[in-house]
């Protein structure tokens, strides 16, 4: 909760090579999501749900998650920003399973995680293309995702005209 997630994945990628940087990412990122999913089952749903009211992205985090929960997770895991613990105990009050819950999770993240590794790999060069492409590629990934969201929401938001 102290060190932000994408520092983790940065510090992985420069201390180790890139396979034991991304096998040691994905076991720690499992343990992550497992033991703070559990720890929001524990904790109670209006526990958690205080802790999110209170956060800007709560709003549509709760209103999408109450639509339909498998999207919430993989789109809420594939956008920046939203704090990894607090999303994961929001989903562990959640009905749903915690199988896909994890599956979802880690499919959403794993576009965000592979580019900082190897941006990790060149960190001591931020200026070579080594380090730029993977930060140019999380980029488009973000607002790539960013605008999923979007135009998921307006999509849905839109009246059938029937």
């Amino acid at each position: 909760w102290i060190i932000p997630i994408y520092a983790l994945y940065i510090g992985a990628g420069f201390l180790l090579p890139v396979w034991s940087a991304i096998a040691v990412t994905y076991v720690g990122l499992i343990l992550d999501l497992t033991l703070t999913f559990y720890l929001g089952r524990h904790m109670g749903r209006s526990r958690i749900m205080d802790e999110i009211k209170h956060r800007k992205a709560g709003k549509w985090m709760l209103d999408t998650a109450e639509r339909n929960s498998s999207f919430a997770c993989f789109i809420i895991r594939l956008l920046p920003g939203p704090p990894t613990e607090i999303t994961n105990m929001f989903f562990g009050t959640l009905n749903m399973q915690f199988g896909k819950f994890l599956i979802l999770s880690i499919v959403g993240m794993t576009p965000g995680i592979l580019p900082v590794i190897f941006m990790g790999k060149s960190a001591m060069d931020p200026l070579s293309k080594e380090f730029i492409l993977p930060l140019f590629i999380s980029l488009v990934i973000a607002a790539g995702s960013i605008l999923l969201y979007w135009f998921v929401l307006k999509k849905r938001d839109k009246p059938d005209i029937d």
